[in-house]
């Protein structure tokens, strides 16, 4: 990746925070995942 990449890249995670901090046109959502271990109902 070249230096320009990287400093587009920051600008960009940059302007999110911002954005979110402010919460101008971006929303956040907390979603729980779960998996099911298959091996452990398999085994009882």
């Amino acid at each position: 990746m070249s230096s320009a990449s990287r400093g587009d890249m920051n600008f960009a995670d940059q302007l999110a925070d911002k954005l979110k901090e402010l919460h101008h046109g971006i929303k956040t959502e907390m979603v729980e995942s779960v998996d099911i271990d298959d091996e452990w109902f398999n085994n009882i």
